[in-house]
């Protein structure tokens, strides 16, 4: 490529000399010719059109970054409230088929019927009488004896006797001989068939005084006498005795409560 050529397009058109050559040899190239006919045309001496070169598109300069400062801390990205979620929408629930059911062609049919009212007053009466009955006539009715006739008493005995019941005797006299070694001083046991002809209300549960299911039959309780005062007034016979005084009672009471229990044998 002449050297002159390429001075006198450069000087023509304020472009660089390497710039011109570089693209001379692009317009060669591409229009199939050698570089000095491209330069000649450039400079007025030949029959190609030149074509001014591309003025080189100057890069951008570099933006200076500013140094970073120590100090500096970044702003915290605030973070986005969540978007509430719609709420679910109520199932739409399909009409449920109602299986209709029909009675059998010939089968019985239940029919309601009105009661009567007087046979409702009549009922309720009727049901108050059997609970007046059972709760108030029936309880007063009383077949049965207070209790068995006791064997082997006599009339004063069995008058005794029931002053032995109406005074409580038997809330701390028993009388009943057990099967037992305290009892064995007592006299003979009593036995299952002797129980009915005692009265149970003599019985007695609890043995705060001695028993005296054989009184007539040991010292000092055989004697008439003695129990007579003793009944009358215990603390003049015994001073520690706990025996409730009877002087309350009627001379033939006293000398029938007596007569019970020397005949309690």
């Amino acid at each position: 490529m002449s050297s002159e050529l390429l001075a006198a397009v450069s000087e023509a058109t304020g472009v660089p000399e390497a710039m011109v050559e570089r693209s001379a040899q692009a317009r060669a190239a591409a229009d199939g010719v050698s570089p000095e006919e491209v330069l000649a045309a450039w400079s007025g001496n030949g029959a190609v059109t030149p074509s001014a070169p591309s003025a080189a598109v100057p890069e951008p300069a570099p933006q200076p970054v500013a140094p970073e400062t120590q100090d500096e801390t970044p702003a915290p990205t605030p973070t986005p409230e969540p978007a509430p979620s719609p709420e679910p929408a109520a199932p739409v629930r399909e009409p449920t088929a109602v299986a209709v059911l029909t009675a059998p062609e010939g089968s019985p049919v239940l029919e309601g019927r009105r009661e009567s009212g007087v046979a409702l007053l009549v009922g309720a009466f009727g049901l108050f009488l059997v609970a007046v009955f059972f709760s108030f006539v029936l309880p007063a009715l009383d077949v049965t004896p207070a209790s068995p006739p006791p064997s082997g008493l006599s009339e004063l005995g069995l008058e005794g006797r029931e002053i032995y019941i109406a005074e409580g005797c038997w809330y701390c006299h028993t009388q009943q001989v057990r099967p037992i070694v305290t009892d064995a001083k007592l006299g003979s046991v009593t036995q299952p068939d002797q129980l009915a002809s005692i009265a149970p209300d003599t019985l007695g549960l609890q043995r705060i005084g001695p028993d005296l299911a054989r009184s007539g039959s040991r010292e000092p309780t055989d004697d008439a006498a003695w129990l007579t005062n003793f009944l009358t007034d215990p603390r003049s016979v015994r001073e520690d005795s706990l025996q409730p005084a009877y002087s309350h009672l009627a001379e033939a009471d006293v000398a029938a409560l007596a007569q019970y229990l020397l005949e309690s044998k």
